[in-house]
């Protein structure tokens, strides 16, 4: 699977820890999953976006840049993503690795990044009319980011958007009679945006594997939080006490009163 990383922090840092050299490191995840197609990384300054990298070599062979990038940035937020590419529509691997469809994905102050595969593509993305312009690559997870944005401009509420997406997945899922088991494997995403992190841990798949706990649920989302910051993951990173998200909840965090604050959702 994809590996997300996202942390929002009560003063600027580093978050080059957690991505390069904790214990379970988002980096070690990434090389013992084979997750060989392309990173990205973005930051904020003030609320807005203030840097974005990506590329579509493995991080392996990029790790000096990725270090270089991340241990040059001091923010108090950051959304990091490592690719292992979906391919629903079984097309040729390298009509699947370019920058286009190397997340982040972005609009306007938002940061967007999915772990998971989207197994009607075509059919959620004829339902976006206007919309359409913002897919850029042949990625599976850009379609969903599409649908994203459609209902968010629709009432600035990230989680309302994500629920609706989801919905209308399931409602195509049945009406177009698709021979797939299920419409999507995981719609596991996390997005920034502003000042603020969220996260929906959602899941179909009930695969096990993961770097800390070969038990765990695969898709199965962690959070660590104190009133300093919030980090959220695809899996722990370390042996500090993470906490199990579930399918179907939402992680959101913020600053309020210059202490990091969290709400968990449903």
């Amino acid at each position: 699977m994809c590996r997300l990383f996202g942390s929002l922090s009560k003063d600027k840092n580093s978050c080059s820890y957690y991505i390069f050299d904790s214990k379970y490191s988002l980096y070690e995840q990434a090389v013992k999953e084979e997750n060989l197609d392309g990173w990205g990384f973005g930051s904020y300054e003030d609320g807005k976006i203030s840097f974005i990298a990506k590329s579509i070599q493995p991080l392996n062979k990029n790790l000096e840049l990725a270090k270089s990038i991340v241990n040059s940035t001091n923010a108090n937020l950051y959304l990091f993503f490592i690719r292992k590419a979906s391919n629903p529509r079984n097309l040729k691997k390298e009509l699947l690795l370019t920058i286009d469809a190397t997340q982040p994905f972005s609009y306007d102050d938002i940061l967007f990044a999915h772990n998971g595969t989207v197994y009607i593509p075509d059919e959620l993305e004829n339902e976006l009319s206007n919309y359409k312009t913002f897919i850029k690559s042949l990625n599976d997870s850009e379609v969903y980011f599409a649908s994203f944005i459609k209902f968010y401009k629709e009432d600035d509420n990230v989680i309302k958007a994500l629920k609706k997406v989801e919905n209308l997945m399931f409602n195509l899922f049945e009406r177009t009679k698709s021979d797939r088991p299920y419409p999507f494997s995981s719609l596991n995403v996390m997005i920034t945006k502003r000042n603020e992190i969220y996260a929906y841990n959602r899941y179909i798949d009930r695969l096990r594997k993961g770097l800390k706990d070969e038990k765990r649920e695969y898709y199965r989302m962690v959070y660590f939080y104190d009133e300093e910051k919030l980090i959220i993951a695809s899996e722990p990173l370390d042996d500090d006490n993470w906490i199990e998200i579930g399918d179907g909840k939402f992680v959101k965090g913020f600053i309020e009163d210059n202490k990091v604050k969290v709400e968990i959702l449903e």
